[in-house]
Parts: C-alpha cells; sequence; structure tokens
C-alpha cells in the first residue's frame, strides 16, 4: 500500500499530519529477513547503506550503562530527570524509556556525511512495546517483541513488526490497553475488532514495515525539515 496516511496532533520538523506511507508484507519472513529485504529495496533507490543491527537492550546498555528491560520504573525516572527534564515526575515505564531514547540515543543513529544514507536497525524492543508484533525471549532471557525501527542521520524511516496471528493474544492485549486507560482517567475507545475475527480467518505467518517516504525524500535531498518536500505543510495549508 503506496498512499496517504494522518497521524493528528504532530506537526514540526520531522512530522506533519498528513504523510506519505509504503506499507507492505512479505509472507514466511520474520523481522530479520525483512531487515534484509529493506536493505535491498532501499540500495536500489537510493544511496542507502546498512552500517549496523543493534538489539534495543544492547544500544541502552551503550549508550546509558542499563539494560532497558530489567532496570526499574524508579531509575529509569531518575535517569529522564538527569538526561532529559529534572521537572518529569509520575511517568509510565514506556514514557521514560520513549524520552531516553529519542533524547540520549536517537540523534546519534546512521550518522553521516552529508548525501549519505547510512542505515542502523534497533530491533527486540520491550514486550511492553509490541504492539502488533509478536513476543519471544532474546539471549538474555528477556520477553521482547519482534519488531524493529530503522534510522538514518539519527531519524526513524520505518517500523517493523513479525505480524502477531493469535487472535485471542491480540484481543487480550487490546482489552488490557482499555482497562489501563480507564485505570488512568483517559478516554476508552472499542478496538477493532474486525482484526480479530480477520486473525481467526486465518493470517499467514509474516513480517510487514511502514515507511515514511516523505522523511525518505527529505534525507535523500538533504533537507532538515518534512515541510522541505511535501506541497503543502501543516503550517501553510
Amino acid at each position: 500500500s503506496l498512499g496517504r496516511v494522518f497521524r493528528n496532533g504532530e506537526a514540526g520538523g520531522r512530522h506533519n499530519p498528513e504523510f506519505t506511507m509504503l506499507e507492505y508484507y512479505r509472507l514466511g519472513m520474520d523481522q530479520h529477513q525483512l531487515m534484509d529485504d529493506m536493505t535491498l529495496l532501499l540500495s536500489s533507490v537510493t544511496a542507502f547503506k546498512e552500517v549496523k543491527r543493534v538489539s534495543y537492550g544492547k544500544v541502552f546498555q551503550e549508550k546509558l550503562g542499563l539494560n532497558p528491560h530489567g532496570a526499574s520504573d524508579e531509575v529509569l525516572s531518575a535517569l529522564v530527570q538527569k538526561h532529559v527534564d529534572k521537572g518529569l515526575s509520575g511517568l509510565g515505564r514506556n514514557d521514560c524509556l520513549d524520552l531516553l531514547f529519542s533524547n540520549r540515543i536517537e540523534p546519534e543513529l546512521g550518522l553521516g556525511r552529508a548525501g549519505e544514507l547510512n542505515g542502523v536497525y534497533v530491533y527486540d524492543y520491550p514486550a511492553s512495546m509490541a504492539a502488533l508484533a509478536r513476543l519471544h525471549t532474546n539471549d538474555q532471557g528477556d520477553q521482547v517483541a519482534a519488531r524493529f525501527e530503522l534510522f538514518t542521520n539519527g531519524v526513524e524511516l520505518a517500523n517493523g513488526y513479525h505480524e502477531l496471528t493469535h487472535a485471542e493474544e491480540q484481543q487480550t492485549r487490546f482489552r488490557t490497553e482499555q482497562i489501563k486507560r480507564k485505570e488512568q482517567g483517559k478516554p476508552v475507545y472499542p478496538y477493532d475488532h474486525r482484526l480479530i475475527e480477520s486473525l481467526r480467518s486465518g493470517m499467514p505467518d509474516c513480517a510487514g514495515v511502514a515507511i515514511g517516504l516523505d522523511r525518505l525524500l527529505m534525507l535523500m535531498l538533504n533537507k532538515k525539515k518534512i515541510a522541505d518536500v511535501v506541497a503543502f505543510d501543516f503550517f501553510r495549508a
């Protein structure tokens, strides 16, 4: 699928509420095989070069000196206050991990000279960030999500999953999220029952990925803002 998609509430240097996304799935592949496939695809149309694959746990260990899968909520919160904003408190575990990753790790991933597209794949995200991906156990015994993200010049380009095809597990995740939102006083939305029924009907083993083409074009043209490569960005539309 190649077309326009929308994310309400996101506008800035790397975000636009309306953008172009390429989303595709490959049968019989896991997330690592899909990384191979993506590298072939991107290198055939751009100056893209894969330079590294690193697990989420290892890159946290390298940059912040801790295991994100085993660190306590208190330790993560303290690191956010130290490295991001000392005024931030009361955040959930995933919020802390996201802030640490986006502020201390992501900006340094895949850095290169102007015109170079050096790709770094980060894989095995925490199980709590699995979304629609399968879970598995890594070599250290941590339960992790079978998903990856691709970064080039400090910019996230793609998000890929070894797709979860188990209907009951996906339904449980949806219901758990509803309960969590209710406990936090947030609006509770109905989950996608049609997706659950489709999974019950039978979805083949596959891996899928979504690639932000506006961001890719921005990097190919060595631009700093997504507004430089779209006809009508949010602030001009």
